[in-house]
């Protein structure tokens, strides 16, 4: 996913809400999704992962005609026109400025007819020419060699920038996914302390009715209290699920009448080993699409100063070029020594070559191609340097999050032992509501704590395949 603001995704997100949601009257139909069937079917209807494949059809069209420069290059061109009058002069005597004996059947000398006189009309007939430019290189010094390795590792650039964007569509799905589990856990919580909140009130408002000394108002000002912070937090999980439903029937393409549901309801740790750290980093090299591009585009950019140096060394080629012409008002001329260029046929093969020389302008490209160059170049060295760090990084917070699964695993089922006991002891009426309330409260707070661990720890996890490259694996 393109780097996007905070808010605008937030926006986004709610004007999804809003798309999604099934008009009053119809029913929304289920769909069931697991974790690889959300990710399979978010890469195949990404718009984002289409828009990236474009550009490997680009690509791949420069390729192509790159590749076609090594073949002949074909250019006709038919031109049409007025064909102006022509002057005759039968006159072949010498010194009269002729120089072939007149021509039999009405023709003067030079070949023109002798009805097209000084007085005639100054256009008397209309002409045709059709040239044909047959061309094939021969040796170019490395500039089509140079410019067809450069599109080819650019494809390999586009195939890449498309697996990094597939890589950030895998990792919002799996935040979007966890999320929502995490949302489902918490308001399944609220409902349980609820339950044990409203089994407090009752108790306390049948103390104070029947004026029992083990309950005061004050007791019953305190749940009460800590009741409307629990429909609070309930209503924002509420929100929570929602959106993050919605949020993932987006990714996932779903219509207004489709309503996505998880194949699970409980948000567990992902079991599953972890390598150790150079192996992961060796991957990450490996495998990062990142890493590939800045490959690929250090040999493309190095092929394009090859193709700008070659510019200046002469091109040689040979070519096949012909012309045709005629016109009405001209007849076909068979003598050699007169052109005519109304009335011409001739074809012929040439070798040749050709050298531009411009001053400086080819050293300036090629300065500019080799500073491309050295741009790529130093990506590669930044991207091997701080994607060893990612790495580093992700496996430290995947790490921090299972101390922290451990922590509050015990901090909540002691906590879960407190309320037990408090509850207990209000019921028989030797506690009070206080511990009743302090109970509930620490022990809402570690579990939720358990959850959010759980989540970080599997998106931690989520984190490091997309640092070492390896999220797109089946």
């Amino acid at each position: 996913m393109s780097p996007m603001p905070r808010r605008l995704l937030a926006g986004a997100v709610l004007v999804a809400g809003v798309a999604l949601s099934p008009p009053p009257g119809m029913a929304a139909e289920t769909v069931r999704v697991s974790l690889r069937d959300a990710i399979r079917i978010a890469l195949a209807v990404s718009p984002e992962v289409r828009q990236m494949q474009q550009g490997v059809e680009a690509a791949r069209g420069k390729l192509d005609q790159a590749s076609s420069a090594f073949y002949p290059q074909a250019e006709i061109m038919a031109i049409f026109g007025p064909s102006q009058r022509a002057r005759a002069d039968n006159d072949c005597t010498p010194g009269s400025g002729s120089q072939v004996p007149p021509v039999p059947g009405g023709l003067s000398c030079t070949g023109i007819r002798t009805s097209d006189k000084k007085t005639s009309s100054p256009v008397t007939g209309v002409f045709g020419l059709a040239t044909v430019q047959l061309v094939q290189p021969l040796y170019t010094f490395g500039k089509l060699t140079g410019f067809k390795e450069a599109a080819t590792k650019n494809v390999a650039v586009e195939l890449a920038r498309v697996e990094e964007r597939k890589s950030n569509v895998v990792l919002k799905v799996k935040e979007l996914y966890y999320g929502h589990l995490l949302a489902a856990e918490s308001k399944g919580l609220l409902g349980d302390l609820k339950d044990q909140l409203d089994k407090a009130l009752d108790k306390v408002q049948k103390s104070l009715e029947t004026e029992s000394p083990t309950a005061d108002q004050v007791d019953l000002f305190k749940l009460r209290t800590f009741s409307a912070e629990l429909e609070k937090h309930m209503t924002e999980a509420d929100k929570g699920i929602e959106l993050s439903r919605e949020a993932l029937a987006t990714y996932l393409g779903l219509t207004r009448a489709q309503r996505v549901i998880l194949d699970r309801e409980t948000l567990e740790p992902e079991v599953r080993q972890v390598a150790g750290a150079d192996a992961q980093v060796s991957d990450a090299l490996r495998l990062r699409p990142e890493m590939t591009q800045v490959r690929a585009g250090v040999d493309a950019t190095r092929s394009l100063v090859d193709a700008e140096r070659s510019n200046y060394f002469p091109q040689f080629f040979a070519a096949l070029v012909g012309a045709w012409s005629g016109a009405t008002n001209r007849s076909f001329i068979e003598n050699p020594f007169v052109n005519d260029t109304y009335s011409q046929r001739g074809a012929g093969i040439i070798a040749g070559f050709k050298l531009n020389v411009d001053f400086g302008i080819t050293g300036g490209k090629v300065r500019a191609a080799q500073a491309e160059h050295m741009k790529i170049v130093e990506t590669k060295n930044y991207a091997e340097q701080f994607i060893p760090l990612q790495v580093r990084k992700a496996r430290i917070e995947l790490e921090e999050a299972r101390k922290g699964i451990e922590a509050t695993r015990e901090g909540y089922l002691n906590a879960r032992k407190w309320l037990v006991a408090a509850v207990a002891n209000f019921d028989l009426g030797i506690g009070e509501a206080k511990d009743v309330a302090d109970a509930l409260a620490s022990y809402a707070r570690l579990r939720a704590d358990n959850f959010r661990s759980v989540y970080n720890y599997n998106l931690a996890l989520a984190n490091l395949d997309h640092a070492t490259g390896r999220d797109l694996e089946p």
